[in-house]
């Protein structure tokens, strides 16, 4: 009885993952042709789909998105791409590189998509198709008891900044810099780092008084080392977006998208803006 009930099950299994994939496969080619495109990178990740792997690109080093606890790889942005997934009926694998590398690594054909709390920039969807899926700002970081007294970003001139020149926040800076010599203000003096975490160090030994970072990186490292490190929402408004990327004309754009709604539809992706600290307004990017 236990072999028949067992063999029953398998039976199910299979049949059940089957007809996963055959829905998937139909959605992903009806993506293709609703958006014209018969290119080299949209068919091989259909192919890559077909195969039954979701493989992404990603960084481990940016809590709460990604980051490495008691050895494990684990995040908001883990959470929800092994949720994306499952929701798709797709295995599941990532590959950790270089933040600068995730692009060109898609573009090659290393992962499937660019998954590390991306910024939606003019730059990346020159070459990658984007699929939004949380607000964001850049916001200050600062040693514990903020003894600089930064509350706005005109409290930024003539600071010592450190910056993670790998992301989207160094051109950010810039921009604030622009912002300050147009109001007579000092620019700040900005340091750029290779990684975020190498530029939140550079408070705590006294060589930068601010970093800028996402709000989400920077509200999480607060709230982990309070007695180093302090949050200053230096604006009112989240101004930008995170996103996914995809190689142009690329067939998950559109199956990432819906499984996205759905998730937020079932509270999944609060659930998880819960788990990690975020802010649930950073949701109102998704439509219901």
């Amino acid at each position: 009885m236990m072999k028949n009930e067992s063999r029953r099950r398998s039976g199910r299994l299979a049949r059940h993952r089957q007809l996963a994939a055959l829905a998937l496969t139909g959605l992903l080619t009806a993506s293709v042709a609703g958006c014209g495109s018969s290119s080299g990178d949209a068919s091989d990740q259909l192919k890559t789909v077909k195969s039954g792997t979701l493989t992404l690109c990603g960084i481990n080093n940016y809590p709460p998105m990604e980051f490495v606890q008691d050895g494990k790889l684990v995040g908001y942005d883990i959470d929800l791409s092994k949720a994306v997934a499952k929701k798709l009926g797709l295995k599941y694998t990532y590959k950790v590189m270089a933040f600068e590398g995730l692009i060109p690594s898609m573009q090659s054909k290393r992962c499937d998509a660019a998954w590390s709390a991306m910024y939606l920039n003019d730059e990346r969807q020159k070459v990658a198709d984007p699929i939004t899926y949380l607000y964001t700002s850049a916001q200050a970081l600062v040693a514990a008891g903020n003894p600089r007294g930064i509350q706005t970003e005109d409290d930024l001139a003539g600071k010592k900044a450190a910056i993670d020149a790998s992301s989207a926040n160094l051109q950010v800076a810039k921009d604030m810099n622009k912002a300050l010599k147009a109001k007579g203000l000092e620019p700040m003096q900005i340091q750029e780092y290779a990684k975020a975490p190498d530029a939140f160090q550079q408070i705590r030994v006294g060589r930068a008084d601010v970093a800028i970072d996402g709000d989400t990186v920077l509200g999480y490292l607060a709230k982990q080392e309070p007695d180093h490190y302090q949050y200053v929402r230096i604006k009112d408004k989240a101004d930008g977006s995170v996103a996914v990327y995809v190689t142009k004309g690329s067939p998950l754009k559109e199956a990432i998208a819906k499984a996205f709604s759905e998730l937020k539809a079932d509270g999944t992706m609060a659930k998880l803006c819960e788990k990690w600290g975020l802010d649930l307004k950073n949701l109102d990017v998704l439509p219901d």
